[in-house]
């Protein structure tokens, strides 16, 4: 079969020499580390340059720990397909808190769709959620990193880049320090217990991300000397303390994401003459672009129920298999959201006519570059599986309306290739769009994503910080 859409082997890690260490602070934490992970940058004006010396953070290993990962990811639909709708929940009943199966019961209500055009409205609310490190601003921000620029500059925009994260990130630490506040109070004296309770609900657990000062006033005015003064007093150094640790790491990146804060390194990065060179709009109109395109994703409802079961499941909930799976999800959706990922990236479960799907789709936007071409092309990689059926892949580069399609089916569909063929045209025409050519192909072993998209290897596709 011809290889009309130029999927191909990497041309590098053939000596399995790359080390394997993703420095994941704590399984509880969905989103990505990577932009809080940078040291000695902000806070030193050739901070940047620091980490070829040996002596900070080594740039190259990160990466290829990034590209690792990335090889190591092909089973991770399968392990939500079995968190999700597999048999661990009926296996581990016994295991199961009774919180856990009432979230679930929920997922499982919310992910059953009814009609076609409820999956498409569901993927595209997955869409609007996956917006970390992706669209117009930050392909300039890697056009930047690309080039020369001098160390003040280049620590700025390292220094925007977490002041972001944490922005992004914020509902998330709100909803930890909402679950750590809780845990503490069960591990209470049933004397203090009520004293805790009224701090905490004096906090605005559903504030905006980079809506922060308010909370962040409670937080370090009465919440975490709260704490402080109980574990003194009682000399608790067991689990109160662990846990009061984290609640206040989590204040630290918290309070890191307030969005005047953000505005004000913008502002300041603006200054340089050669920022807004970089940008194919106007640096001003693509920033509130990304603002609000921040606040798009928040709050959809299936997403975050995905995330608590992920969270929840981690912690043992769920029961001992599933933490595992849980762990091995949530590590997998870091790495694809990963300053070094040029690709958008969703993973989209739900279940429709009796049957259970898990789908993960990559798409660039930008495919056309890799192709010379003038117009807007874009390359998507979908894999699926469908229970009782098998799984699927599907690699397609789509340009002005016209398609090319290679669909790999289960072994079980050989003889209705043909069928299949008919099928997907008919899908594509009542969509608007026309296929140039579609290969139908028994799949015979799993796609890498580093395959369909070998640029991904190319370092200077990405953002060059410690993730």
């Amino acid at each position: 079969m011809p290889n009309i859409l130029q999927v191909t082997e990497p041309g590098v890690s053939k000596t399995q020499q790359i080390k394997n260490d993703l420095n994941i602070k704590s399984p509880n934490v969905i989103l990505p580390q990577g932009p809080d992970a940078v040291t000695g940058v902000a806070g030193k004006e050739n901070g940047a340059q620091n980490g070829a010396s040996g002596g900070g953070v080594d740039f190259a290993s990160n990466y290829q720990n990034f590209l690792t990962k990335l090889g190591e990811s092909a089973e991770i639909s399968k392990q939500l397909a079995n968190l999700l709708f597999g048999a661990d929940t009926q296996l581990q009943a016994s295991e199961i808190t009774p919180q856990f199966a009432e979230l679930m019961d929920t997922l499982y209500s919310e992910l059953t769709m009814n009609s076609a055009d409820e999956i498409a409205k569901y993927i595209d609310d997955q869409q609007k959620t996956q917006v970390m490190f992706k669209g117009g601003f930050f392909d300039a921000i890697r056009k930047m990193m690309k080039d020369d620029m001098s160390p003040v500059m280049r620590s700025n925009i390292l220094r925007f880049i977490q002041q972001y994260s944490s922005m992004a990130e914020g509902p998330h630490h709100l909803e930890q320090m909402k679950n750590l506040g809780e845990d503490i109070r069960n591990l209470m004296l049933p004397s203090v217990r009520g004293d805790l309770e009224d701090v905490l609900e004096q906090m605005d657990w559903d504030a905006p991300a980079g809506d922060t000062k308010k909370n962040t006033e409670i937080l370090n005015s009465q919440v975490i000397p709260f704490l402080s003064k109980y574990i003194s007093r009682t000399h608790n150094y067991g689990p109160i303390r662990t846990a009061s640790v984290l609640f206040s790491l989590y204040a630290v990146k918290y309070e890191n994401g307030d969005s005047d804060d953000l505005d004000a390194l913008f502002k300041r990065l603006m200054r340089y003459g050669d920022f807004g060179l970089f940008f194919e709009d106007e640096p001003e109109a693509e920033y509130a672009k990304l603002k609000e395109e921040l606040q798009k994703q928040q709050g959809q409802p299936i997403s975050k129920l995905i995330a608590d079961v992920l969270e929840r499941g981690a912690r043992g909930e769920g029961g001992a298999d599933s933490a595992d799976r849980a762990q091995q999800v949530m590590k997998h959706l870091l790495m694809n959201q990963s300053v070094y990922m040029p690709l958008l990236h969703m993973l989209v479960p739900f279940r429709y006519q009796d049957k259970n799907v898990v789908s993960e789709m990559w798409i660039d936007p930008d495919a056309h570059r890799d192709r010379n071409s003038e117009g807007s092309g874009k390359k998507i990689f979908v894999k699926f599986s469908i229970q009782k059926v098998g799984s699927f892949e599907l690699v397609a580069y789509m340009e002005k309306g016209a398609l090319d399609m290679q669909l790999f089916v289960p072994g079980t569909l050989e003889e209705q290739y043909s069928n299949v063929n008919r099928q997907v045209s008919e899908i594509v025409k009542r969509n608007g769009l026309r296929i140039n050519s579609l290969q139908v192909a028994e799949k015979v072993r799993d796609l890498r994503v580093d395959q369909v998209f070998p640029e991904i290897r190319e370092k200077e596709r990405g953002i060059n910080v410690t993730v």
